[in-house]
């Protein structure tokens, strides 16, 4: 055993030169997009404060950060061309931090020139602005922390102080949660950190496995479930500050209501609308792998799924210059309603990304005891040879440099899992420079089985949940700050604790037991929330009603989680449902 270890540990170490290396590289290459987010987010901070700072004040800080990130995107392309070694690279690791205090400077004196307590806006846009570029530090700056500390340090640390400087109630609240978020950014970036070293380190002993057994097959497996392992742990880091966010902008929008601040809102409402539809891409795909996605198969109105369909995409298909035309059909399927919707979505979506100025037509035809749902477009096509590489998670053609309204990439990947999990088959007919068929074919169902669709039951209003006690539970401090004033301004009294310990010494002491537990799934120190609820339920004497929420996008852990029963969020949670489902679970049919 001991020289097991000592292999081991020979090889961390042969191999900590590679992995340095390789984490600086990562670094220089996040550098461009990096830049590029900071030059965009800059434009949209000084077009919102137009009218309400000075504007000789933003122009000549808008010309600094593209000056800033012009020089920073030149140091970068001087490292790739010169390719310095593993031995020569720490140099060129401190050259990238000195380079990031520029970037941290700029976002420090943001704060100091254009925060002025008189002007909400100002606030507001600053204050989700630098939380947003902090966020997305964790990624792109992760891998080489002096440089990730020396652009979130001054830049929360100067939003901090001045806004404690001016003071008021409004302003020592949000640099209350603003200080809360930044420890949250601090731990991420660590463990983001710690992660990718210990992804780069297997991979790297994975390479050597290799060589010395060859045996390719095994070693691959071995390396895709290191990844898995790591965009799991990493997700879950990742959605930690995004969750925060989301609450807090809910608890902004219940205090501030002015005329000029509301459009505002709803445009960061938006972006945290699409960075929650990326998590929850990537969390299909998951759950999809993990097994826990069951289809409910039963006859579809294939006219009403296509009518819900065209309603949903005729503006995507405006804004994109698209006809988008749905024929008429009154045929009747046997499927999962929902997952013939995502199926038939996603394809729709991704027609109309890749067409321009053309036509999306879809359209459903009767093939004996089956029917073939095909989707045509009038875009590029696709070449022959990448007919079976478009169904690769992350895999896009024509958008080298990766544009985020073309999607992630993973839209496809989805259709295909559906579509095996239906047993619905999924072929491709293409010509380049002419456009693509996506066709699904699916059993048909007898006249007698159609069905009509029913409509959604309405949950209750907010008023349910008016002097309603709700007990939550997580590790996470910046979710429970944020939670609280959410849950306050719906009516509800609550309780926060970090611990299961702590949250049973409560349910002991209080004079009335909780009507609802809100529970994170992975608590401190390995504890599962699974078994704190039941605990909290023992000690109860009752079956209180409770709500699970999770980051977690592991199949092990999903596969755990859905096994529960209990209703399952996974993070980032927008409000709207978190409100619906604790509506639901307090109602006297819940």
């Amino acid at each position: 055993m001991q020289a097991i270890t000592e292999t081991v540990a020979g090889r961390a170490h042969a191999f900590s030169a590679d992995v340095q290396a390789e984490l600086v590289r990562y670094l220089h290459r996040q550098a461009p997009g990096s830049m590029v987010a900071n030059l965009v987010v800059s434009g949209i901070l000084v077009y919102v404060l137009w009218n309400t700072a000075a504007q000789q004040l933003l122009v000549g800080w808008l010309l600094t950060v593209a000056i800033v990130c012009a020089l920073r995107l030149a140091q970068v392309a001087v490292f790739f061309r010169a390719a310095p070694p593993p031995e020569r690279i720490n140099s060129w690791a401190i050259a990238s931090a000195a380079g990031s205090v520029f970037i941290g400077g700029v976002w420090a004196f943001a704060s100091f020139l254009f925060l002025d307590p008189a002007q909400p806006i100002s606030i507001i846009t600053i204050t989700v602005i630098l939380m947003g570029i902090c966020a997305g530090s964790i990624v792109n700056l992760a891998s080489y922390l002096p440089s990730f500390w020396v652009v979130v340090g001054p830049a929360m640390g100067a939003l901090i102080a001045v806004l404690l400087w001016h003071g008021g109630t409004v302003s020592n609240t949000v640099a209350v949660l603003a200080g809360v978020a930044t420890i949250a950014y601090f731990v991420g970036a660590r463990n983001v950190h710690r992660l990718l070293k210990e992804s780069l380190q297997l991979s790297f002993e994975n390479v050597a496995l290799r060589r010395e057994a060859e045996e390719k097959t095994v070693l691959l497996e071995q390396a895709n479930v290191a990844k898995s392992r790591f965009l799991a742990a990493a997700s879950h880091d990742l959605r930690q500050p995004i969750h925060a966010l989301g609450l807090l902008l809910a608890t902004l929008s219940e205090r501030v209501r002015d005329a000029h601040t509301a459009p505002l809102l709803k445009q960061v409402d938006a972006a945290i609308d699409a960075v929650d539809a990326m998590l929850n891409s990537m969390l299909d795909i998951s759950k999809l792998d993990a097994g826990v996605v069951q289809p409910k198969i039963g006859p579809v109105d294939i006219a009403a799924l296509l009518q819900r369909l065209n309603v949903e995409y005729q503006g995507i298909a405006k804004l994109t210059d698209n006809e988008l035309r749905v024929r008429k059909t009154n045929a009747v399927a046997v499927s999962d309603a929902a997952m013939l919707q995502r199926i038939l979505g996603n394809l729709i979506s991704n027609a109309l990304r890749y067409t321009a100025n053309g036509r999306v037509l879809v359209g459903a035809h009767r093939r004996g005891d089956s029917i073939r749902i095909d989707v045509y477009d009038t875009g590029p096509g696709i070449p022959p040879e990448s007919l079976e590489d478009i169904f690769l998670e992350f895999h896009q053609l024509g958008n080298p440099e990766r544009d985020r309204r073309r999607g992630l990439g993973l839209g496809l990947a989805i259709v295909k899992r559906l579509s095996g999990l239906l047993n619905h088959p999924i072929v491709v007919r293409s010509v380049v420079g002419r456009g693509s068929c996506f066709s699904v074919t699916l059993p048909r169902a007898a006249e007698a089985q159609r069905t009509v669709a029913s409509r959604p039951v309405n949950v209750a209003r907010g008023e349910d949940l008016r002097g309603r006690r709700v007990l939550v539970l997580d590790d996470e401090v910046s979710v429970l700050d944020a939670m609280r004033p959410l849950l306050e301004s719906w009516g509800c009294e609550v309780t926060t604790t970090t611990t299961p310990e702590e949250a049973e010494a409560h349910l002991i002491s209080a004079s009335a037991r909780p009507e609802l537990l809100i529970v994170d799934y992975r608590l401190r120190g390995h504890a599962s929330g699974i078994e704190a609820i039941r605990r909290l339920r023992e000690l109860a004497g009752a079956p209180i009603p409770a709500l699970v929420v999770t980051g977690d996008t592991g199949p092990d852990r999903l596969r755990e989680a859905e096994a529960s029963g209990y209703p399952l969020l996974h993070k980032p949670v927008m409000p709207e449902r978190l409100r619906a489902t604790m509506q639901q679970l307090v109602s006297p049919s819940g």
